[in-house]
């Protein structure tokens, strides 16, 4: 009789928890993008990070599964060359689906991977003494991301999460025949985000 009472006391206790984590979520996020991977000459002025902004929302099936979309401005990131005499900047947005797995490594902090498709759009602006070239793509890529969620409250999230973005872009920018100095590759972001539940 005891272990019924046992049994039906744990299988009440685990919908619940279950219920509990059931719902809509939507949050804001901030952190720091890395440009390194966009360099393609040599360059003696290149500033390969920025502040990247933006927000994300969906629905948290049960406490390990998530659908999350999310949109990111990556910021901008500023390059030149002495010697050739050029500079410019580029600059990259993303709209993005992830599927979300959560591995609960206590009541509230649980281990996330996220895996999913993104929609990119990227630009590259440079100037030399003969003048302004400019050109911009748009294209699917993919994203992944690992990292951590702890759960403030019932209703409040903080992540902290490593991103790494793959863009299929291909901008053509030639400057005097060479190799174009910047071109959309891999984008990596540290994440801090902050989400609601519903």
């Amino acid at each position: 009789m005891y272990r019924i009472c046992a049994l039906l006391l744990l299988t009440t206790t685990f919908a619940f928890a279950q219920e509990n984590n059931r719902g809509w979520f939507f949050g804001v996020h901030a952190g720091n993008s890395d440009f390194s991977d966009w360099e393609q000459v040599s360059l003696d002025n290149f500033d390969d990070s920025d502040l990247a902004l933006g927000f994300q929302g969906g629905f948290q099936y049960n406490r390990y599964i998530a659908l999350e979309a999310f949109f990111t401005s990556y910021g901008e990131t500023t390059f030149g060359n002495v010697a050739l005499d050029f500079g410019g900047e580029g600059d990259a947005d993303a709209l993005g689906i992830t599927l979300n797995g959560m591995l609960p490594l206590s009541r509230r902090l649980n281990l996330e991977g996220k895996l999913g498709i993104v929609f990119n759009d990227s630009e590259v602006v440079f100037t030399t003494l003969a003048g302004t070239d400019k050109d911009d793509d748009s294209g699917m890529g993919f994203v992944a991301a690992f990292g951590f969620r702890y759960e403030l409250t019932d209703s409040w999230d903080l992540g902290l999460h490593y991103e790494a973005l793959s863009p299929s872009l291909d901008l053509d920018l030639d400057f005097l025949g060479n190799s174009d100095p910047l071109d959309a590759e891999d984008l990596n972001t540290i994440k801090l985000s902050l989400s609601y539940k519903f």
